[in-house]
């Protein structure tokens, strides 16, 4: 059967010659983000494949969308010079005609399934993730040796809406970190809605009785729609993102129940972590590097508690970049 998702996409990366694959050993922490950078300052439009990251059996995937136009208008299938506002006139044809609704698979069905670890199993420091920026976090214990992700978030659903988002996620224990979320994001509304509170505000007024803990799948190796999906915060807040992600692929995106939360997630993803926030329980994140060429202060963040990671049983860790432009 020919592969779908992100592996279809990484097969058909390699057959035009534009996967760049990294067989030397390379230390996630540092080593794999400088790599990154001086690729894109070169404007190196390669896929980067990262086969033997230090002290992980799981390849290390970078540059999904490039640093040019082209990546766009190959998933939009619209004229490179003119990109991005063909690529944003289809979304609109999408969301005016509602896209494609998402077909939900048994789990016997869903590659994302084929290994399922929870409880102590369910550790973070056995994924490939990594420090992308030299003054991101410490080298510390408590933070891991400061290393992050930044993996597209997919929410609880709010009233009709399944949210897709982008959040810094600083890991702060095996199974435990702080994600960098500020109000006025879906998944900030779709908290405050839930616990009646500011969640960037740790001494506004809870709402006892509203206050649970929050689900979460942070949802890793996926084609490049769900990446500019989860990057495009000209979508309504209560949008169902995986009918218009359908809508622009042609087909409805396969999806499959988590296993510890109520929320349902992409089955031919990569790796899934599962997980609630706590909304009396906060962890402080940062610094990073950010887009806009300096640092951010460390900030207090809601604190995230993993639940359980399911992955194939051989998963590529898909990178989304963070630094400096």
């Amino acid at each position: 059967m020919t592969e779908t998702g992100f592996r279809g996409f990484l097969n058909d990366l390699d057959a035009r010659g534009e996967l760049w694959r990294i067989k030397e050993e390379i230390d996630p922490l540092d080593e794999i983000g400088a790599f990154i950078a001086r690729a894109d300052y070169a404007h190196i439009d390669k896929g980067l494949l990262f086969e033997n990251p230090k002290g992980s059996d799981i390849p290390v995937f970078a540059n999904t969308i490039g640093s040019s136009y082209k990546r766009i208008a190959e998933a939009f299938d619209v004229p490179v010079d003119a990109a991005v506002a063909s690529a944003g006139e289809k979304v609109m044809e999408v969301l005016k005609s509602g896209g494609i609704e998402p077909e939900y698979v048994d789990r016997k069905d869903a590659p994302c399934k084929e290994v399922i670890l929870k409880g102590e199993d369910a550790d973070l420091t056995r994924l490939p993730i990594l420090r992308m920026n030299p003054q991101d976090g410490t080298k510390t214990a408590a933070f891991l040796e400061g290393r992050f992700a930044c993996p597209p978030a997919v929410s609880k659903p709010s009233q009709n809406g399944r949210n897709i988002s982008f959040h810094r996620f600083e890991i702060t224990g095996p199974r435990e970190g702080s994600v960098w979320i500020f109000r006025g994001t879906g998944d900030a509304r779709s908290m405050e809605e839930a616990w009646g509170a500011k969640i960037d505000d740790p001494s506004s007024s809870w709402d006892i009785d509203k206050a649970k803990p929050f689900p979460t799948a942070f949802v890793i190796g996926v084609e490049p729609h769900f990446i500019l999906a989860g990057a495009n915060a000209a979508l309504p807040y209560n949008n169902n993102d995986f009918a218009t992600i359908g809508g622009l692929t042609g087909k409805p995106v396969r999806m499959v129940k988590c296993e510890t939360i109520d929320v349902d997630v992409p089955a031919d993803a990569e790796i899934v972590i599962e997980g609630v926030y706590h909304p009396f329980k906060w962890a402080k994140q940062g610094r990073f590097a950010s887009f806009n060429g300096f640092y951010d202060e460390a900030r207090r963040r809601p604190a995230f508690e993993v639940t359980a990671i399911t992955m194939r049983k051989k998963p590529i860790y898909q990178h989304v970049h963070i630094g400096r432009p």
